[in-house]
């Protein structure tokens, strides 16, 4: 509207009473509003910067004082609003979804997801639309989560695993995988790596992984962010979210959102989502200092009475073998997956305590990675080796 036509009191007043009904009416994303005040609430970490309309300069020195102190009001609730979410359990197929999984060897991710809370995975959805752990209506751009090396060492992370527990195709947008170092205040620093872009449509959002291989990642010491760009959503009207253990599973200060505004921020604090979750987010390490074990006698990982050793030979050609040892007589199921997530061999059967050994026939395998996962009544291990032709 043009401001000249703001000719009497009653004119101004009604115009305000108007926007100020529009905006609580329909709940409009505000644009960024140029102000001394709003700028410096961006620099507070708790404080999402409210977004308004932008004026040329002349049109907002010829604006009534009344209307700058509406808006600003407006403004500074926005800002303190604590943003709102509602927890929705997964209930997909749960047949390949590591929940309560310690991971093995090189794929690695939040210690939080060892936890018998993360038996039952969450999808949050934004009150403001979308979902909280991914596009949404703040135009959040990345979710990342902290992950630990579990010993201290270098690595690089390969390969980034998302499970996926929701999704909206409209224009079939893409997401990437990025891997961060840890800056100095916790927050995620220098970018690492980065995956090739995957449509939204063949994300897998029934309780499979969707892989990202990260082709030349930079190393890290100790620890590491990885997670998810969806910026590339937004344009397309597609929207996805990230599977996550419910509020109370998790520490929010190691879950971190890059907002519409590129800065970072963790899920916890004012005006955040005041959530403590993990993401279901893996990633494929790559050990440099330290070494994985190099013979079938040691240890790849425990967990409770179930006991993985490496696969022999990796990389496999005609044949591998997965290794592992029961504590106790047990129902075991083995299953195989290639990058896409898709099962490329399943075994099930009761066994007795002691070693085991299976012997998968890989020659009609075609080449590169796959993932594997050994689940018995003492627990769940997941790990992956390579088919070379």
């Amino acid at each position: 509207m043009n401001l000249a036509v703001w000719n009497t009191p009653h004119a101004v007043l009604k115009e305000i009473e108007h926007r100020y009904q529009s905006v609580h009416a329909a709940k409009v994303h505000l644009t960024r509003m140029q102000t001394e005040v709003l700028l410096h609430m961006r620099k507070k970490r708790s404080e999402r910067t409210a977004v308004f309309s932008r004026f040329e300069n002349n049109k907002l020195l010829s604006m009534n004082k009344i209307v700058t102190l509406l808006f600003l009001s407006i403004a500074v609730t926005a800002v303190s609003a604590q943003r709102q979410s509602e927890a929705v359990p997964f209930t997909s197929d749960l047949s390949g979804l590591e929940s309560s999984v310690r991971t093995s060897g090189d794929t690695l991710a939040n210690f939080a997801l060892d936890e018998p809370c993360a038996a039952d995975p969450i999808i949050f959805t934004s009150v403001g639309g979308g979902f909280v752990n991914g596009t949404n209506g703040y135009g959040d751009l990345e979710k990342v989560q902290l992950i630990f090396l579990p010993s201290s060492g270098t690595g690089a992370c390969n390969e980034v695993l998302v499970f996926f527990g929701g999704k909206s195709v409209d224009g079939d947008g893409t997401v990437k995988a990025l891997v961060y170092e840890v800056a100095g205040d916790g927050s995620p620093g220098e970018l690492l790596g980065e995956s090739d872009p995957v449509n939204v449509s063949l994300c897998d959002t029934a309780g499979l992984f969707t892989a990202f291989p990260i082709a030349t990642p930079d190393s890290f010491i100790d620890i590491f962010f990885a997670g998810i760009d969806v910026s590339d959503t937004y344009p397309t009207g597609d929207s996805i979210g990230v599977l996550s253990t419910d509020d109370g599973c998790g520490n929010g200060e190691e879950v971190w959102e890059k907002w519409s505004d590129g800065v970072w921020y963790p899920y916890v604090g004012e005006g955040t989502w005041n959530l403590n979750i993990a993401l279901f987010i893996y990633g494929v390490v790559d050990w440099e200092d330290n070494s994985p074990p190099a013979s079938l006698d040691d240890a790849w990982a425990v967990n409770g009475g179930l006991t993985l050793h490496p696969a022999y030979p990796d990389p496999a050609n005609q044949q591998v073998s997965i290794s592992y040892g029961l504590a106790e007589p047990s129902g075991v199921e083995l299953t195989m997956y290639n990058q896409a997530g898709q099962i490329v061999y399943q075994w099930s059967g009761q066994q007795t305590a002691g070693e085991q050994l299976i012997a998968i026939e890989t020659s009609q395998w075609p080449s590169g990675k796959y993932y594997y996962q050994v689940a018995g009544a003492q627990g769940i291990l997941f790990s992956s080796l390579m088919v070379q032709h």
